[in-house]
């Protein structure tokens, strides 16, 4: 079933699409200011309470003769069935009039908690404490400040009931016993009374309901940002809730999967576009990628080498997997096949996050494994991170080289102004000369990039860059998609 909600000249939108993902779970929204975060929620409420409108795209009161919402669309469509909302001179009113209830009942949501992080919360007062009747907190708020926060002062949560004379609701604050003494929810951090006031509305909220947090990170610890995550997304899965969270916050982004993503970015002409799934790395690339330095995928190779040659094959993975084309990877030459395996395994217990480590060795490192003792027991232990890179690169090259169809060679000579047959048969070559193929195929490569320098004019780095994307191209879409599509699809 499709559900999607589509804003049009809302807030400084000229327009965003947004389709509901049919999986209920945690999702975060992503994105610079002023791409709409915010308002999608406001419109996301829409779906179960007929006042989110009212309140969230309230007019201000000091601008007369201006409605900045006059020209605004809200659409909710299920299966190509829709309600137009637009708004009139006091009210929004949706088009048809008759049956749009209907139409957003069957979004599936059993109803929707929007909520703010901020502090407003009615403080009592001293004599209001005194004349007061504390009761227990509820265990499992207790229980969950507790785990959320790494404490155990909790445990001294009451409710303090205060009456307000006859006809009058009484009022409960939650105050914390600190010897003979009471303190309020007034005292509490502000990150406390969000994280209190979310609690208390998630346990509350009924099975199968939409939960909107608005910056659900503000005033919190990045530690405590984990902890409210794991406990989100425990109640998701418990309560079959589907969870929307606007945040700014690295942390919440770098310990949610890519799938969970969804960032959105404004265009020059005001268009939004919600790009899912979206790596971590790239919604940090908006946010504070410099600083974060952040990868989706860290891998380690023996050499450049086999950096060109990865950093080849993962962009051709891209084309042919755009799903993946988003992440972010660092590619980084160590030097031998043990050394990169070690650091591999060592860097993947020190990142943090979602950050997927391996180390991607030269195929004739797994010969002769009996011969290579420390290699072979890293290999036992660390399979998940120790992989095969499926060639030996110099090897691999020289092999396309010496059998190159017309098309290979006629894309070498446009680009290098030379000929394959010429460095072949040149006296350089064949006097390359080893016993062992890898290093007779590193000399005869090495042959082909300075031939192709000289012809060229152009530098090492480029010449080797280009020769290496040029062979790397031939190779066929099956042999990508069987090096790179087992990583990028582990979770």
């Amino acid at each position: 079933m499709s559900k999607t909600i589509t804003i049009r000249n809302t807030k400084g939108i000229k327009k965003l699409h947004f389709t509901f993902p049919e999986r209920r779970g945690v999702y975060l929204l992503v994105g610079p200011n002023g791409t709409g975060k915010t308002t999608l929620l406001i419109c996301m409420d829409r779906i179960c309470n007929s006042y989110a409108f009212a309140r969230g795209f309230s007019h201000p009161k000091n601008i007369t003769g201006y409605d900045e919402y006059q020209n605004a669309t809200i659409q909710y469509d299920v299966d190509n069935v829709c309600v137009l909302f637009r708004k009139k001179q006091y009210k929004w009113a949706p088009s048809p009039w008759k049956g749009n209830g209907e139409l957003l009942d069957a979004f599936g949501y059993t109803g929707s908690i929007f909520i703010k992080a901020d502090s407003k919360r009615i403080d009592a007062t001293a004599d209001e404490i005194e004349r007061g009747t504390t009761q227990a907190a509820d265990p499992v708020l207790v229980r969950t400040l507790n785990q959320i926060f790494e404490t155990s002062k909790y445990d001294n949560l009451k409710k303090l009931k205060v009456t307000h004379g006859r006809g009058k609701p009484s009022s409960y604050f939650n105050v914390i016993k600190d010897g003979r003494f009471y303190y309020t929810e007034k005292r509490f951090s502000t990150g406390e009374i969000a994280i209190l006031r979310l609690i208390e509305n998630v346990e509350l909220a009924c099975n199968g309901s939409l939960v909107l947090l608005d910056e659900a990170e503000m005033a919190l610890h990045p530690r405590v940002q984990v902890n409210l995550l794991n406990y989100l997304k425990e109640k998701a899965q418990e309560k079959n809730l589907t969870i929307f969270i606007s945040t700014h916050s690295p942390t919440l982004i770098k310990s949610t999967n890519e799938k969970d993503i969804m960032l959105l970015e404004s265009d020059s002409r005001g268009n939004i576009e919600v790009c899912t799934p979206c790596y971590p790395a790239r919604a940090l690339g908006g946010i504070d990628y410099e600083e974060s330095k952040i990868f989706d995928y860290v891998f380690f190779v023996e050499d450049d080498m086999a950096r060109l040659f990865l950093k080849r094959m993962v962009y051709r993975y891209g084309t042919i997997a755009p799903c993946h084309s988003t992440a972010l990877t660092s590619i980084i030459p160590v030097g031998g096949f043990c050394q990169t395996a070690n650091l591999a395994v060592v860097t993947n217990n020190q990142l943090f996050g979602h950050s997927k480590v391996f180390a991607l060795v030269d195929s004739d490192a797994f010969d002769d494994l009996d011969q290579k003792p420390d290699f072979t027991e890293l290999l036992n232990r660390h399979r998940e991170i120790i992989k095969d890179l499926s060639v030996t690169p110099e090897v691999k090259f020289i092999e396309i080289l010496s059998s190159a169809d017309e098309s290979l060679k006629l894309n070498f000579r446009n680009r290098m102004h030379c000929e394959i047959p010429t460095i072949l048969n040149s006296v350089e070559y064949r006097n390359c000369s080893s016993t062992n193929n890898r290093k007779l195929a590193k000399r005869r490569f090495e042959v082909f990039i300075n031939k192709c320098i000289s012809f060229s004019g152009d530098s090492e780095e480029t010449v080797k860059t280009d020769l290496i994307n040029m062979l790397v191209d031939t190779l066929p879409d099956g042999d990508v998609q069987h090096l790179l599509g087992p990583i990028f699809n582990c979770h």
